[in-house]
């Protein structure tokens, strides 16, 4: 019966003054659903079907009670707020519609080569084209772009390229090529391992050539590691040579320095809360203003800047500028040690080339500054440094 009355619609009611019990017993008695019954400070609350709520009104009346609407629910009422907001329902439809759209579609298309070449303005272009006229361009679904057929196609167009895959990652679809290495028929394939940079060596692969170093030894950029030049020496008989095209590994011990000051007087920003910026958006070589203005009234201020790329070539610049109160202030020992590290590792990250990982840290305080804490980081790192270096 109460779901029934849940359904069709109900008032919460409270009764004040009057004979509430008696009214109560009496609704109770002619089977009228009467639940949530609890005491307020403003009289007795409890809830009715919708439809009886007359019949209520008019049965108080007869024991001096009062009565006022405290909420209301039900499927009713439930219809009624969403016929009256139906453009809001509408509107958050269309825009669940259109997200649906954005993420099932591509919005950018874009090339790298896979052999870390570096693709010119033109061959991109050219990809790009080809790509498109295949069906893997913006504004296209994705589980509709014949990702085998395009590739095949890009492979005929451009002989250059030795394999062609397509990765899509949310609305980006990059066209993934690798490029046929590029030889010169007067070339000769002879060379030697050389040192890319300095370290001292940890282990030693040799698959063609003749090593030149040993373990623990330490080397110099430009060091033959293993030379592409090999004499081979019999009992009794002359030394004979050949040349080939040394091939190897070399791992070594390498160390990247970092080193960092900072005065033991500092400067303390304090942002006001005041702020300021502009927007741009730009494309074709044109840049057009959004919002805001360059210009700002602040005599200090931190400005910081985002740039985000839209589809089809736009590109928008976001810049903020926030006002700031900048004072001195008197930096412990502690904190300035702490924040010389902390600058002087960054320091000597920044070095480190992509994919190295360090296998120890070195740390030195530094006091040859007057009113400041020096810091000298090492990082060292076990890495490939052999390089392959044509013979002349």
């Amino acid at each position: 019966m109460i779901f029934g009355a849940k359904t069709g619609g109900y008032v919460g009611i409270v009764v004040k003054e009057g004979d509430i019990s008696a009214l109560v017993n009496v609704l109770l008695a002619g089977n009228v659903p009467v639940w949530n019954m609890k005491k307020t400070e403003q009289g007795v609350y409890f809830r009715i079907p919708l439809p009886l709520l007359p019949k209520v009104r008019r049965l108080s009346h007869s024991f001096g009670c009062y009565i006022t609407v405290a909420d209301r629910g039900g499927l009713p009422f439930f219809y009624r707020s969403i016929t009256k907001s139906w453009r809001l329902w509408l509107t958050a439809l269309f825009c669940f519609c259109l997200l649906l759209l954005f993420t099932a579609s591509i919005w950018q298309v874009e090339v790298t080569d896979d052999n870390g070449n570096t693709l010119t303005a033109e061959e991109s272009q050219a990809i790009l084209e080809t790509a498109a006229d295949n069906g893997v361009r913006p504004l296209v679904l994705k589980r509709n772009v014949p990702y085998d057929a395009a590739a095949e196609a890009i492979l005929a167009a451009h002989p250059s390229l030795a394999w062609v895959g397509f990765e899509v990652k949310g609305v980006t679809v990059t066209v993934r090529v690798a490029a046929k290495e590029k030889t010169d028929a007067n070339s000769v394939f002879f060379g030697h391992v050389v040192a890319a940079k300095n370290g001292v060596i940890r282990e030693i692969f040799v698959l063609r050539g003749q090593k030149k170093v040993e373990v623990g030894d330490t080397v110099e950029a430009g060091d033959i590691l293993i030379s592409g030049l090999i004499t081979y020496e019999e009992e009794g008989k002359a030394p004979v040579s050949d040349v080939t095209a040394a091939k190897g590994m070399i791992k070594a011990a390498v160390w990247y320095e970092g080193v960092a000051y900072v005065s033991l007087r500092g400067i303390e920003v304090t942002p006001t809360g005041k702020e300021s910026g502009i927007i741009t958006v730009s494309k074709d070589g044109k840049t057009y203003t959004l919002w805001g203005s360059e210009e700002s009234s602040f005599d200090d201020a931190v400005t910081e800047e985002r740039e985000f790329s839209l589809a089809f070539g736009a590109t928008i610049k976001v810049k903020n500028i926030a006002e700031v109160r900048a004072k001195e202030k008197e930096r412990t020992l502690e904190a300035a040690l702490a924040l010389a590290k902390k600058q002087a590792r960054a320091a000597a990250e920044a070095k480190l080339p992509r994919g190295v990982t360090v296998v120890d840290e070195h740390l030195k305080e530094l006091t040859d500054a007057e009113g400041a804490v020096g810091v000298q980081v090492i990082l060292e790192t076990e890495e490939d440094i052999g390089t392959f270096s044509p013979m002349e």
